[in-house]
């Protein structure tokens, strides 16, 4: 028997159910709960992956790129904690860039002040408490704030011993640091076996002093090369 006032979904709806339709059933499932304002009786339980089965994943590969692409965005919102939908809304300007607009690992991320942009006081101080604000029902329900600073480029002397401090604090996540910039962050991608990764930060974003070209003695130069001043004129060597 039906409670009182149950509100059916529509035939055509039912009709479409079927064990390889899982559109239809999500579809039937949404609508039946928002009709009847139906709610779960008892809270669902989420299941973590352990690093073990982390690193299963991480390492597979696949023969269509697509889904090696599908991997990589999972393993990425893994150790962000960024859900689906803040991974498709990601854009370039959300990534934090050197104090030079640089990500290289000769430019220094500094501490400076919570209005300073690029500043680790910027991210710790005022971007993360702002964004605190969205997650009121997790924060209140037993979940508690974690952050984790990560750059390619390195800290000032003055923002590393601010993370050295971060890290004995509530902040710092039971498996990670509250900062991480170049070397460390190298360390870290080659615990987790990011091979791929690691390669291209040491290609691309590893500061690399051009090399001078070494100049020969003088008594090295061939002769050859020089004017002979006893059988030339003026005019020819001029």
């Amino acid at each position: 028997m039906e409670p009182e006032g149950f509100k059916p979904s529509s035939a055509f709806d039912i009709k479409r159910i079927n064990k390889e339709n899982n559109k239809a059933v999500q579809l039937y499932l949404t609508k039946y709960i928002s009709k009847n304002k139906d709610e779960f009786e008892y809270p669902v339980e989420t299941a973590f992956l352990n690093q073990t089965e982390l690193n299963t994943i991480q390492n597979k590969e696949f023969t269509v790129e697509r889904l090696n692409m599908v991997r990589d965005l999972f393993i990425f919102s893994c150790y962000t904690g960024l859900s689906f939908i803040d991974l498709m809304n990601l854009k370039e300007g959300n990534i934090t860039p050197g104090e030079d607009g640089s990500y290289m690992s000769n430019v220094l991320i500094p501490l400076a002040d919570r209005d300073k942009r690029n500043s680790l006081s910027w991210f710790f101080r005022r971007t993360l408490p702002f964004g605190a604000t969205h997650y009121p029902m997790e924060l209140t329900n037993g979940r508690v704030l974690k952050a984790m600073y990560i750059t390619s480029a390195q800290f000032d002397q003055d923002g590393q011993l601010f993370i050295d401090d971060l890290n004995k604090g509530k902040l710092k996540s039971k498996n990670g640091m509250t900062g991480y910039d170049h070397h460390d962050l190298i360390q870290l991608l080659k615990e987790k076996e990011f091979k791929n990764e690691v390669k291209i930060i040491e290609k691309f974003y590893t500061y690399k002093p051009e090399k001078k070209k070494a100049v020969k003695p003088a008594e090295e130069i061939s002769r050859d090369v020089l004017p002979d001043w006893n059988s030339e004129t003026p005019e020819d060597i001029f």
